[in-house]
């Protein structure tokens, strides 16, 4: 069949579609400068391809049936995932190729996903975000009143590796929004989201919460026999998923009695909640921890 293949970027998805047998692949990418190099790579690459691929050096939303030879695709692929799931409009061009590009009954890939959080206890997450009471002899604990828990950090812009911060789990992954590639549409989507989401679990550790870790799954397929994870605990093995999408990091604290940021200390079993306040900003969640039936924020 044919095959559009939505920012494609280096055109990698291009070409494993079109070895494994696509009759033509639209590989459409809006930045010149990788088209151009997705190009060479498919050049590269002809002895696997031949010229099964065709680039289309445009945003999808711009590309007309006139330009994929005036008949509907057969699947729709794409990979403009972020650190959040939907933080890179995926939602956005997928459902527009989708709709008026895509013949009836074609596949999707991926075919779906969800965004999750969980909070984690880390003591090198804190050795890096906290400094020391006791720094060769020097008490410098007065600057921990300067850490700032809304800041959501992206690790692989730091270089950082959740999964090797000897990271425990004090919540499972908690599910804050799912989405359908196959029936959604950003105004389906928007609509369907709650605002704001409250997210319960009980602690599974006493243990100090040092932050909220985002994180997503994306199945390529309905049934979702093919999924792929950006969980830390599913990266610990896998360097080039997280430099690709890596997670997102929020600081957790507590507000002590001098009004300074104090650590969020919890026991086994201790209700909580995380509160996101705006689960529909998909390219930048935040989100604030409670004990069960405070109002008042951690």
């Amino acid at each position: 069949g044919r095959v559009l293949d939505v920012g494609a970027g280096s055109g990698l998805l291009s070409l494993m579609a079109a070895r494994e047998g696509a009759e033509t692949v639209y590989a459409v990418e809006a930045s010149g400068d990788l088209a151009r190099v997705a190009q060479r790579i498919a050049a590269d690459n002809r002895q696997h391809v031949g010229d099964k691929i065709q680039f289309v050096e445009q945003y999808s939303t711009e590309v007309s049936l006139a330009t994929i030879d005036d008949a509907p695709v057969d699947v729709l692929v794409s990979e403009t995932l972020g650190t959040f799931l939907l933080g890179e409009d995926a939602l956005v061009y997928m459902a527009d190729a989708r709709d008026r590009l895509l013949k009836p009954g074609g596949d999707v890939i991926p075919a779906g996903g969800v965004q999750h959080v969980t909070a984690i206890s880390s003591e090198a997450l804190s050795q890096i975000t906290r400094v020391s009471a006791n720094y060769d002899g020097y008490d410098l604990s007065h600057f921990n009143a300067l850490i700032d828990n809304s800041v959501v950090l992206f690790s692989k812009r730091f270089g950082m590796r959740v999964s090797d911060l000897a990271a425990v789990d004090v919540s499972p992954p908690l599910p804050i929004y799912t989405v359908d590639f196959y029936n959604d549409t950003p105004e389906s989507f928007a609509g369907r989201v709650a605002r704001p989401v409250v997210l319960p679990f009980r602690a599974q550790c006493t243990c100090t919460i040092h932050a909220l870790v985002y994180h997503w799954e994306a199945w390529l397929d309905r049934e979702r026999h093919y999924t792929i994870s950006t969980y830390h605990g599913d990266t610990r093995h896998n360097i080039p998923r997280d430099i690709a999408w890596g997670q997102a990091v929020q600081i957790v604290v507590v507000e002590s009695d001098d009004g300074t940021p104090a650590p969020f200390e919890v026991t086994r079993g201790e209700a909580l909640e995380v509160h996101i306040a705006d689960a529909g900003n998909v390219a930048l969640i935040r989100g604030v921890v409670k004990r069960a039936g405070r109002q008042e924020e951690l």
